[in-house]
């Protein structure tokens, strides 16, 4: 199992979000360097997820210099027209869309067919969250997967939010997914704080981990020292 590194981003810094609180971790591009060696890093514009302004520049930025090392970059945050999953594309990077997934479900099989995407799916008590996580649609998780993998979607980032940035433990309402969905690329995202975490996800059988708060906080070094692929 992969674990990518997560830079948000909010007003250029990288931050975390804890239930509502911003933890702060300074300049993205010293953590970037950080994470060099990493196969792919997940980058969000949180001030363009909540429709509050956006990171533009810094976020292409931490694009090309992901590129430059051999890192994969997949970008988040915002992208809802077909126009800005092309611009990522043209960046190089992979878009991954949320609310669009669901306000425009059509426009998904279009951007498909111009390259690789990400689908996110923000999970509160087995609902799907949408639009920086302040909607609620009256959907599960498992019922959104089955409508968006029947229109080509194969990969999906899911996302405990709940337990996002806690350091808790991942929300264990989505660790029987993997084994429902075995066709599927899932990636699982919120609340990684401890190896115990990463093993409890990979046993579950998904095929990679997105973490944040836990890589700030310490475990990267630990994950290098075991040995996990990142």
């Amino acid at each position: 199992m992969m674990v990518i590194p997560a830079i948000d981003l909010m007003g250029g810094r990288a931050v975390r979000l804890a239930r509502g609180v911003i933890l702060d971790y300074g300049d993205p591009l010293y953590w970037l360097d950080r994470f060099l060696g990493a196969k792919r890093i997940h980058i969000v514009d949180l001030d363009a997820a909540m429709g509050e302004g956006r990171n533009y520049d810094m976020v292409r930025t931490l694009v090309e210099r992901a590129s430059d090392t051999g890192i994969v970059p997949q970008v988040g945050g915002g992208i809802r027209s077909l126009e800005r999953i092309e611009e990522v594309l043209s960046w190089g990077a992979i878009p991954v869309v949320s609310t669009m997934a669901f306000s425009k479900p059509e426009s998904i099989e279009r951007g498909l067919e111009l390259g690789p995407i990400v689908v996110a799916i923000d999970s509160y008590g087995g609902r799907v969250r949408v639009r920086g996580w302040k909607e609620e649609l009256p959907v599960t998780v498992e019922e959104a997967m089955r409508r968006l993998s029947s229109l080509g979607v194969e990969s999906f980032l899911v996302t405990g939010i709940g337990a996002d940035g806690t350091l808790s433990g991942p929300d264990r309402k989505l660790l029987h997914l993997p084994r429902a969905f075995n066709r599927l690329e899932i990636v699982y995202a919120g609340g990684v704080g401890s190896i115990k975490d990463l093993e409890l996800l990979r046993d579950g059988g998904f095929s990679g981990a997105v973490v944040g708060r836990a890589l700030y906080e310490g475990l990267l070094g630990e994950i290098r020292g075991m040995g996990w692929e990142i």
